[in-house]
C-alpha cells in the first residue's frame, strides 16, 4: 500500500480598484524600497523576505497559502531578534502619495500576525500634519490562538481624502514577541458602488428548525451559506452578525466570514438564534435580510461512555509517522456512533492542545521524531462531556517515500475550485483530505471515483492535505 501526501489550496479572491496612488509588492528585490523608510530603528528594522514561511509553524507556505502573499514581502521578525532586552518600537513608512485629487481613499493590503507575547501591529496614516491610527492588531483583538491572516481593507477618506503629501506605516511593538509580515499594500480610490444586500439564506433555511449541533469546547454549527447579490456591484467581504434578539446582533458579528464556513460557539439546544450578512466592498456595507434558525433538543439522558480501545495503541513505541506531513492517525472505540469528540494531545501528563471536534480516525500532523506524546479523548454529548484516560506512544522514524514512487501520481489542477483529477497506473483504493487541524473531512472510497475525478464542492476555501492510498 502506498500512500502521497500532497497539497492542495482553494481559494478565489478578487477585488476592484480605481484611481491607485500608492501599490507596493516588494518584488523588486530584497532590500528596502525606494522611499520607503524603517523608522524610529527602536529595537530593530523591518527586513524583507521571499518563500513564504511563516516562522514558528515549522515547515510551511502560509504566507503565500493562507495570507495570500506573492513573491517579495515586509516581515518585522522579533523572535529572531532573540532575547536582547531591547523594547520593539519600530514603523516601516511609506513614500509621500498625492491623495488631493481623491474624494474617497481605501488602504489595502494582505498581512498576517502572530500577537502572542505582547507583539503589537499599528496601521497609521499621516494625514498632512500628524499620524492618525486606523487599525491595531495585540492579544486583545487577536486572542488565542493569537493570529490573523484576514485581508486587510480600510476607508480612510476621513484621514487622507484631498491630502497631497499622505503617507501610511506599519508600526510594530513587541520585546522577543512574534513577528507582523505585510504584502499588497494599496491605496486608492473606489470606483464602484457599495453592494446590494444578501436576501435569501440557503443553510440554516430562514425559519429552520431541528439544526443540529455538533457539541464540544466549545460547540459548532454549520455551515452558514447564502445567495450572493444577483445585481448591483460585487462585494468583496462580508460580515455575519448573530442573536437571539430579533435583531439577530447581541451575540456579535464576525467580519470577513466567508459563505459556506462554520461557527465555533456555546450553542444551545431548542433555542432560537437570529442571524444576518452584511455585505461589504471599498464603496461601504449594506446590511441583509435577519433569518432565523431553531436547533434541537437535546433527547440525551446522560453523558457518554468513555473513549476506550485507542490506536496508536497506550505505551506503543517506535511508532511510524509519515514522511512528508510527520502526521499519525488517531482512532478509538466510541459510546455510541452520534458522540462528538475532543482531542487532548501533548508532550507533557496531562496533554494540554486540545482539538475541538476531532473525527474518530482523524489525522494529526507535524509530529516530532522519536518523542513521547501523552493524548486523551473526551467523548461529548448535548447532556455533557466525559474525559477519557491518558494514553501516550513513543514515535519513530518518519516512513520515507522514495521519488520514483511519488512520480506515480500527479494531481491536478493544483489550486483547484470545485474538482481534483487524480493520474496513475494504480488502482485507487481510498482518498482522504485532511484540514490543517490534522482532522479528516472528506473520505472518497476509490471504487466510487469516475475517471479518477473527485468532486471537491462540499468542502470551503482553504489550505488540505490530500491522502491517496493506491496499489
Amino acid at each position: 500500500m502506498k500512500k502521497i501526501t500532497l497539497f492542495l489550496f482553494l481559494l478565489s479572491i478578487s477585488l476592484s480598484f480605481g484611481q491607485v496612488v500608492l501599490d507596493e509588492n516588494f518584488d523588486a528585490g530584497l532590500t528596502i524600497p525606494t522611499g520607503w523608510v524603517n523608522t524610529p530603528n527602536t529595537g530593530g528594522d523591518w527586513t524583507f523576505d521571499t518563500g513564504g514561511v511563516a516562522p514558528n509553524f515549522g515547515a510551511n507556505t502560509y504566507l503565500y497559502d493562507l495570507a495570500n502573499f506573492s513573491g517579495n514581502y515586509a516581515i518585522f521578525n522579533s523572535d529572531a531578534l532573540g532575547n536582547d532586552s531591547l523594547a520593539e518600537n519600530s514603523a516601516l513608512e511609506s513614500p509621500s502619495f498625492d491623495c488631493s485629487g481623491l474624494t474617497s481613499v481605501t488602504l489595502s493590503l494582505n498581512h498576517f500576525i502572530l500577537t502572542e507575547y505582547g507583539g503589537e501591529g499599528h496601521i497609521e496614516v499621516y494625514d498632512g500634519s500628524t499620524w492618525v491610527e486606523v487599525a491595531a492588531y495585540d492579544e486583545l483583538n487577536v486572542p488565542d490562538p493569537y493570529y490573523n491572516f484576514d485581508p486587510i481593507s480600510i476607508d480612510v477618506t476621513a484621514q487622507l481624502a484631498g491630502v497631497s503629501n499622505a503617507k501610511v506605516r506599519f508600526r510594530w511593538v513587541g520585546d522577543w514577541s512574534y513577528w507582523w509580515a505585510i504584502d499588497n499594500v494599496k491605496v486608492f480610490q473606489c470606483t464602484v458602488s457599495a453592494p446590494d444586500a444578501v436576501a435569501t439564506a440557503v443553510t440554516p433555511a430562514n425559519a429552520a428548525t431541528d439544526v443540529p449541533i455538533t457539541y464540544g469546547s466549545p460547540s459548532n454549527l454549520g455551515p452558514f451559506e447564502w445567495t450572493a447579490p444577483a445585481t448591483g456591484d460585487p462585494a468583496a467581504s462580508y460580515n455575519i452578525s448573530l442573536g437571539t434578539n430579533m435583531a439577530g446582533d447581541d451575540i456579535g458579528t464576525i467580519t470577513s466570514f466567508a459563505n459556506g464556513n462554520s461557527i465555533n460557539y456555546d450553542w444551545q439546544p431548542n433555542t432560537t438564534y437570529y442571524w444576518s450578512i452584511e455585505s461589504v466592498n471599498c464603496a461601504g456595507s449594506t446590511p441583509g435580510t435577519v433569518f432565523s434558525f431553531t436547533t434541537a433538543a437535546c433527547t440525551e439522558i446522560s453523558a457518554p461512555a468513555a473513549a476506550s480501545a485507542p490506536t496508536p495503541n497506550d505505551t506503543a513505541t517506535d511508532v511510524i509517522i509519515g514522511s512528508t506531513d510527520y502526521g499519525l492517525d488517531f482512532s478509538w472505540t466510541a459510546g455510541s456512533p452520534t458522540d462528538t469528540f475532543i482531542l487532548n494531545l501533548g508532550i507533557a501528563n496531562p496533554p494540554t492542545q486540545s482539538f475541538n471536534d476531532f473525527e474518530n480516525g482523524g489525522r494529526i500532523t507535524g509530529l516530532a521524531e522519536n518523542t513521547t506524546y501523552y493524548w486523551s479523548v473526551d467523548a461529548v454529548n448535548c447532556f455533557g462531556t466525559t474525559p477519557g484516560p491518558v494514553w501516550s506512544f513513543t514515535t519513530g522514524l518518519a516512513l520515507s517515500i522514495e521519488d520514483e514512487t511519488a512520480n506515480l501520481f500527479s494531481v491536478y489542477p493544483n489550486p483547484a475550485k470545485n474538482q481534483v483529477s487524480i493520474n496513475t497506473s494504480l488502482t485507487i483504493e481510498n482518498v482522504q483530505f485532511y484540514n490543517q487541524l490534522g482532522q479528516r473531512v472528506l473520505n472518497i472510497d476509490g471504487a466510487s471515483m469516475l475517471n479518477n475525478t473527485i468532486n471537491l464542492s462540499s468542502l470551503n476555501s482553504g489550505l488540505y492535505f490530500m491522502n491517496i492510498e493506491a496499489e
